[in-house]
């Protein structure tokens, strides 16, 4: 029967009532999970308050990155925002460890440079508003506190003030979305430890682009709910054999999502273009053209929906930590794009969308506590040996080691420089 048409009469049909669909997986696969995120540990400070602890017979560790002239690497645009979350979630979880630090920095760098901008352009504004949300941009990420556990090479943010201001600030924005990231992925492994068949897909929805922003995220957003609400009255009806019987929504295959909404210019428009990446867990492939049918009847003026597997499914490998943070990061990476617009639409942007929930979620994935608090998680083995590196930043060059608490190597102790970010500053943001 078609999955759009109700039937008159007859017996009422239970919850397996669902159109026959291909596996989202495959024929015969099933998908794998490991058991935790890689190199996730948790636990209370290590080696005791604000102290770095000289290392022991095993010798002296690597002096910080910055110690060094000589150290060169390449220098990404920050515009890659996925690769930015992904990375920041990769190096955190310390599988770089000292290798993979210069980079992070200098990502840290570019991002603090366009805060600075954000800030000039805020209290040039001349308002109450302006003044003090361009002092906090000053402030964030002004210095940082890394902790490297040398004998593991971990390396660890451990202190720095952020302003929390996702929308202006992309040192936020990365800090943010590597929690996230972090956090959805480990509830995604359990989800998929229990319920093998799932898969996950990533879903966008557009609407047309529009002068009005607000006006463009609100039909966006109402659209989506109106999805949901299909999809709730959907399953009740099949749960209680006395309520009225609903049409079937391809919503129904999602028994868990998180997505968040993203803000953009149009490319060939130059309107303002919302659109809203949704990551699905489904036991069966969603039928894309049957979603762009219902989203064009929520809508009405927008057909534009994209359906695609993860990588991890499309290559039938296993849902590891690994192959999931690479593909949930184009979900989280929402608060990066903010960087990519000039910065009178990204200061308008963040006023109009002040307040508003950009993040949704719901069923298997629904009720992940993401931590306020942006440094990185503590190290749970409380005799693991670190030293401390404090970077300060400084205009032209990016971050400054400003102070190394352990045992000093030599480079440091001549004052050689130590700067980092500076040929990316210049040349990272268009504005």
């Amino acid at each position: 029967m078609d999955s759009t048409t109700q039937p008159t009469s007859g017996p009422r049909r239970t919850a397996a009532r669902l159109p026959e669909r291909r596996s989202a997986a495959g024929p015969g696969r099933t998908i794998g999970a490991s058991s935790s995120v890689q190199g996730e540990r948790r636990g209370p400070a290590a080696a005791g308050p604000g102290r770095g602890v000289a290392p022991r017979s095993g010798g002296r560790p690597d002096g910080p990155p910055g110690a060094s002239s000589t150290l060169m690497y390449e220098s990404k645009s920050f515009a890659t925002c996925r690769e930015s979350t992904y990375s920041e979630v990769s190096e955190v979880n310390g599988r770089k460890g000292l290798q993979g630090f210069p980079v992070r920095l200098d990502r840290y760098s570019r991002g603090h440079d366009r805060a600075l901008r954000m800030a000039g352009f805020a209290g040039a504004l001349g308002t109450v508003e302006g003044r003090r949300r361009g002092q906090k941009l000053r402030q964030c990420g002004s210095h940082l506190g890394f902790r490297h556990y040398f004998t593991i090479d971990e390396i660890r943010l451990h202190e720095a003030f952020f302003c929390q201001q996702f929308k202006l600030c992309p040192l936020c924005a990365i800090r943010r979305g590597a929690k996230m990231l972090r956090r959805y992925v480990e509830r995604m492994l359990l989800v998929v430890a229990s319920r093998p068949r799932l898969a996950a897909h990533l879903v966008t929805f557009t609407v047309k682009d529009g002068e009005n922003l607000s006006e463009r995220v609100v039909q966006l957003t109402g659209a989506l709910d109106d999805l949901h609400a299909r999809r709730r009255m959907f399953n009740y009806a099949e749960e209680h054999p006395r309520a009225k019987r609903q049409p079937f929504t391809e919503a129904v295959r999602c028994l868990g999502s998180v997505g968040s909404v993203e803000v953009k210019r149009g490319t060939g428009s130059g309107l303002w273009h919302p659109h809203f990446h949704d990551a699905w867990l489904c036991e069966d492939l969603p039928d894309e053209e049957q979603l762009r049918h219902e989203w064009r009847e929520l809508t009405g003026d927008s057909h534009i929906v994209n359906v695609t597997p993860f990588h991890y499914v499309r290559r039938g490998e296993p849902a590891t930590a690994e192959n999931l943070c690479r593909d949930f990061s184009e979900v989280f990476k929402y608060a990066l794009k903010f960087a990519e617009l000039d910065l009178v639409d990204n200061w308008h942007a963040a006023q109009e969308l002040h307040g508003r929930r950009l993040i949704r979620s719901h069923g298997l994935l629904f009720g992940v506590k993401v931590p306020e608090d942006l440094t990185d998680d503590p190290l749970t083995d409380a005799d693991l040996p670190y030293v401390e590196w404090f970077y300060r930043f400084v205009a032209g060059q990016g971050y400054v080691l400003e102070h190394f608490d352990g045992d000093l190597p030599g480079e440091v102790a001549s004052g050689q420089s130590c700067g980092y970010g500076a040929a990316a500053i210049d040349n990272s943001y268009a504005v």
